[in-house]
């Protein structure tokens, strides 16, 4: 299973698996983002720190 098929699995329906989401976040580095990402506005581009 792919990862983003597992996090559908354990986020869909009505008792989303909040303990795993957070376990998968905290160890798994393919839910990990960069500390700032670019959030892109009608002004154009904006580094946004998190």
């Amino acid at each position: 299973m792919t990862a983003l098929d597992e996090m559908a699995v354990l986020s869909g329906g009505d008792a989303a698996d909040f303990v795993t989401i957070r376990r998968l976040y905290e160890e798994d580095g393919r839910w990990r983002v960069l500390p700032i990402i670019v959030s892109y506005t009608p002004a154009g581009p904006v580094s946004v720190p998190l």
